[in-house]
């Protein structure tokens, strides 16, 4: 069920290209490698410590998706463990579903999440992008157009 990260490696090419010189100094380049891959997806991102809290302010990341020198200077001055994408509209109205699994005494939250979604949206569940979280969980990510298209949890949850 789970999605990987769809990053093509060009991206990640021609971020090293422009960046060259800086590269040496870069500790994190797996979590580096991850946030431009969710940037050229044209997501914000933001650096977290493994505790899920960002590193730093995050205001200018609500409105305006991270430049290359941002996120250098992000990921290079600090020890980032994680990667926190913004939601909203600077990230194309990305919303995130977080079901939390770690108090689901019954074992079945998941597959009851699933079922909703399947009666309420048809066909919406096996297109939403995934990922697990550290706390046996997953984060559902779906973007929402526009004042017209129901979000995911009021068609489940009305």
């Amino acid at each position: 069920m789970e999605n990987t990260i769809l990053m093509k490696d060009e991206n990640w090419k021609m971020f090293l290209e422009r960046n060259k010189q800086q590269m040496s100094r870069i500790l994190n380049a797996p979590v580096l490698k991850a946030a431009v891959g969710y940037r050229a997806k044209n997501l914000s991102v933001i650096a977290t410590t493994i505790e899920k809290k960002p590193i730093g302010p995050w205001k200018e990341e609500q409105s305006v998706i991270p430049s290359d020198q941002k996120l250098i200077d992000t990921f290079t001055k600090h020890t980032t463990s994680a990667i926190g994408l913004v939601c909203g509209r600077v990230s194309g109205n990305l919303e995130v579903i977080d079901l939390d699994l770690k108090y689901d005494i019954s074992g079945s939250l998941l597959t009851r999440f699933k079922n909703a979604i399947d009666e309420a949206l048809p066909g919406l569940f096996e297109r939403l992008y995934s990922t697990s979280t550290q706390t046996r969980g997953y984060h559902f990510y779906y973007p929402v157009g526009g004042a017209e298209e129901p979000k995911i949890s009021n068609a489940i949850y009305n």
